[in-house]
């Protein structure tokens, strides 16, 4: 089944942003699944660059909220966790995303947003079931990762949530011996001793 001329027009609306462009996609039947050549979905578009409307337009016409894109096997989710979208997580995960997806690599959005530090976002997806102790092809988890970029907002959350900061990483050294080595022992020392 091809492309029609709405379904491209559709996709590339929502790559720039245009609200009022989807909607009368939409309407004129474009299909709110269609993909790109490499499967990235108008929603793949609108939760990566933050469309929270787009986002919310898109699922009311049937989006489908857990789809994954050919290449790297990413959702919407991590997507937006990636980008820091946080009004746009909010939205994915009330429409039903899966939380604990993983891509190609074995990451998940909440290992995306650790790695970016984005705070908010990762104690929304604790909030939403986040599994801190998944890892990824690495043997890295979201500690890992959080403390692997000195992310130390994150990496308290995440030991909070109960991560392991003994767990070894992909390059050997423990989590805990990889915020010593990068001197930040210090600043979160009660949090990481008393795991």
């Amino acid at each position: 089944m091809g492309m029609n001329s709405n379904d491209v027009l559709l996709l590339r609306a929502a790559l720039r942003g245009d609200r009022h462009q989807v909607q009368t996609m939409l309407g004129q039947g474009a299909n709110a699944n269609a993909t790109g050549t490499d499967g990235t979905t108008a929603l793949m578009f609108a939760a990566a660059l933050g469309y929270t409307e787009i986002v919310r337009l898109l699922l009311d016409y049937g989006a489908n909220v857990n789809r994954t894109r050919k290449l790297f096997g990413v959702t919407a989710l991590m997507l937006a966790s990636g980008n820091g979208s946080l009004d746009v997580v909010r939205t994915l995960l009330a429409a039903g995303a899966e939380v604990n997806a993983k891509n190609d690599d074995g990451s998940t959005a909440l290992m995306v947003a650790s790695l970016k530090g984005h705070a908010p976002i990762v104690r929304l997806l604790l909030k939403a079931g986040a599994d801190v102790k998944i890892a990824d092809a690495d043997a890295d988890t979201a500690l890992n990762l959080a403390v692997s970029k000195g992310h130390l907002q994150v990496a308290k959350l995440l030991l909070e949530a109960g991560a392991d900061a003994n767990a070894t990483t992909s390059s050997g050294p423990t989590v805990l011996m990889q915020a010593a080595a990068r001197g930040e022992l210090q600043m979160g020392a009660s949090q990481f001793c008393s795991r």
